[in-house]
């Protein structure tokens, strides 16, 4: 193998791996969807215990990254649920829980719907419950107020209230499964790449070792 060749197989190991990894490098990876799939609210129940109410504020992201997703994905309502437990988080009805919650937009009051949306990764141990959770939609960039009042705080037991956007209405399984095998994929393309051309740049010190030798010899 001449240096010329040696050379050009470097350079087709790099414009190979550029062009696999941006292959599979489409669609959303594992870090930004867990930035997008955020909790915009976290309350501990028994925070609410003392029938005081609890107002939270945020803001409805309107980054590129959260455009990129509404345009792939549809924009998500944001869902309100509850649940308990740590490795099993079992959904906690609200419609059992006696909680009187308010959604505001820029100080208007926004439509609250009672449903039976899930987010992604919770179990259900009762389905008989008028309602499970609520949603509502606001819009990007806008300032939301969540305010929760317990009606019987002893209705209310040990876990979390959550506010968080409901891509795909919950259905994120083929899409995370889909980004997991992807970037197995793209890690696998990362070091078959590297190892060309880490092969190709032995061959060309190779060769100018050989050269030197028989330049020294003679």
């Amino acid at each position: 193998m001449t240096r010329r060749t040696a050379l050009i197989a470097v350079l087709v190991s790099g414009v190979v791996f550029a062009a696999t990894y941006l292959t599979f490098s489409s669609g959303p990876n594992l870090d930004a969807i867990a930035i997008v799939t955020e909790p915009a609210v976290r309350i501990p129940l028994d925070g609410l215990r003392a029938s005081r109410p609890a107002s939270i504020v945020f803001t409805v992201p309107r980054t590129q990254m959260w455009q990129d997703f509404q345009d792939e994905w549809g924009e998500p309502p944001y869902i309100v649920f509850a649940y308990s437990g740590r490795n099993t988080r079992t959904i906690q009805p609200l419609s059992g829980l006696g909680l009187d919650i308010r959604v505001t937009e820029g100080g208007q009051p926004l439509t609250v719907t009672p449903g039976r949306s899930m987010p992604y990764l919770y179990s259900l141990l009762r389905n008989d419950a008028p309602f499970l959770t609520l949603t509502f939609a606001a819009n990007p960039g806008t300032e939301v107020r969540v305010d929760i009042t317990a009606a019987d705080p002893a209705l209310l037991p040990d876990g979390e209230l959550r506010v968080e956007p409901l891509w795909r209405n919950g259905d994120l399984k083929d899409v995370l499964v889909g980004s997991m095998l992807a970037e197995d994929r793209r890690t696998k393309l990362l070091l078959s790449s590297l190892t060309a051309v880490i092969a190709g740049a032995l061959v060309i010190g190779s060769r100018r070792r050989g050269r030197r030798s028989t330049q020294e010899k003679s």
